[in-house]
C-alpha cells in the first residue's frame, strides 16, 4: 500500500510540476503617459484577453519609451508624437541615437490636446494664431487677448514629451516654446500647476484629469497620434497586440 501512495504522490508531482505548466508570453511596452492613458489604463484587460499575452506597461515620456525599445529594454514603444519628431529630438541630443529605417510605426487612434487655463480667468477662448504667440512668448499678458493686465505663465512638460512634440510641430512650426515657460516633469503635472496659477496657461491631454481647469474654446481642434512602434517585422506575439489595441484605441 506504501509502495501505492509513493507511486501516486510521484504522478501527481509530476502533473503538478511547473515545467509542465506553460507560462503566459509578456510583452513589455513604455512611452507615452497619454496612450496609457487612453489605451492601456482602460483596456489592458481587453488587450491581453484578445492577444493572449501578458502585457508589463510602464508610462514615462515618449522619448523614454523609443529609447527604451532602442535599449532592447522594451519589445514595443508607445507615443503619443509622430515617430519622425520623437526620433528628431533625440538625434538633435545624441546625432545617430535613433535610425527610424530600422522601425515600424503603428498609428492606432488619437486624443485631442487641451489648452487649459484658471477657472478665474476671463479668457475662455483664443484663436490658434494667439495659442502660437504666446506658446512662442510673442504675446506675453493676457490683456493682449482680451483679459487682464496680468503676465501670462506657460506651463509645459519636459522636452521629449509627446504633447508638447505635438503642439511644438502642429502648432509652432518646430519651434520650441517659449524659454520663459514653467516646466514641469510630465503631461499630467501641468493640470496641477495651472489650477493654483491664475495667470497660467498649459497643455494637457483631454483624457488627463483637468478638474479644477477650463479648456480654452479654438476654431480648430489639434490632435495627437496614438501609435506603437516596434523593431521592423515584430513577431507574432507583438503583432496580436498591436491588432488587439488598434481594435480598442479611441478614434
Amino acid at each position: 500500500m506504501a509502495t501505492i501512495l509513493w507511486v501516486l504522490l510521484i504522478a501527481c508531482s509530476v502533473v503538478a510540476s511547473p515545467l509542465q505548466v506553460a507560462a503566459q508570453p509578456t510583452v513589455k511596452i513604455s512611452g507615452s503617459i497619454t496612450v496609457n492613458l487612453n489605451v492601456f489604463q482602460v483596456f489592458k484587460a481587453k488587450i491581453e484577453t484578445a492577444s493572449a499575452v501578458k502585457l508589463e506597461v510602464m508610462a514615462n515620456s515618449s522619448s523614454h519609451g523609443l529609447e527604451d525599445l532602442i535599449s532592447g529594454r522594451v519589445d514595443v514603444a508607445i507615443l503619443s508624437s509622430p515617430l519622425t519628431a520623437v526620433a528628431g529630438k533625440l538625434n538633435q541630443k545624441q546625432p545617430g541615437a535613433v535610425d527610424t529605417s530600422t522601425l515600424k510605426e503603428f498609428k492606432i487612434g488619437e486624443s485631442r490636446v487641451a489648452f487649459i487655463v484658471h477657472p478665474s480667468n476671463p479668457v475662455k477662448s483664443v484663436t490658434l494664431s494667439q495659442l502660437k504667440e504666446i506658446l512662442a512668448g510673442n504675446i506675453t499678458t493676457w490683456k493682449e487677448v482680451g483679459g487682464a493686465d496680468a503676465v501670462i505663465v506657460v506651463v509645459a512638460e519636459a522636452s521629449g514629451g509627446g504633447i508638447r512634440l505635438t503642439v511644438e510641430e502642429k502648432l509652432l512650426g518646430g519651434m520650441s516654446v517659449t524659454q520663459q515657460a514653467r516646466h514641469v516633469t510630465n503631461g499630467p503635472q501641468v493640470p496641477l500647476i495651472v489650477k493654483q496659477l491664475p495667470d497660467a496657461i498649459g497643455r494637457a491631454s483631454a483624457q488627463h484629469d483637468l478638474a479644477g481647469v477650463v479648456v480654452l474654446q479654438t476654431e480648430e481642434v489639434i490632435a495627437q497620434p496614438l501609435i506603437l512602434v516596434t523593431k521592423v517585422n515584430p513577431n507574432g506575439l507583438i503583432t496580436n497586440v498591436i491588432e488587439a489595441t488598434a481594435k480598442v484605441a479611441p478614434q
